[in-house]
């Protein structure tokens, strides 16, 4: 009996990927301050939402980090109807961290929340240039 060794190596990675889910080490997670949470909602008359938008069209939440001399601006699209989003308090020290475009968020009972890292902006430009008068 030949036993194809390609189907028992997909069997085995497949097994093993589901039973060790990938743990994310402490030393990634950055401390900010939640600065603000706002939500948006895209009706489907939008034509931001492409061809075939849903029925209710779409609603998302904005949360904007500061930390390290940057504001992090993630967003979270998978809302669906008028649903809240995750339990944060703003004002408030808040975990996360920035893996390529995804930024993580971890809630006021520890869970972490996968969103989608819009922007990067340094605070102290920012604020350098609100501080000096216009010519």
């Amino acid at each position: 009996m030949r036993i194809n060794m390609k189907s028992i190596f997909i069997v085995v990675l497949a097994i093993v990927s589901v039973s060790a889910p990938a743990k994310t080490p402490s030393s990634v997670w950055k401390s900010g301050v939640l600065k603000r949470v706002t939500k948006e909602h895209l009706s489907r008359e939008s034509s931001q939402l492409g061809k075939k938008p849903p029925k209710h069209g779409v609603y998302i939440n904005y949360y904007f980090i500061e930390a390290d001399n940057s504001l992090y601006e993630g967003d979270d699209v998978k809302l669906k109807q008028n649903e809240k989003g995750f339990p944060v308090s703003v004002n408030s020290p808040v975990k996360f961290f920035v893996s390529g475009s995804d930024m993580y968020v971890q809630d006021d009972r520890g869970k972490k929340h996968r969103l989608r890292l819009v922007n990067v902006l340094p605070t102290d430009a920012t604020q350098q240039s609100s501080a000096s008068p216009q010519k």
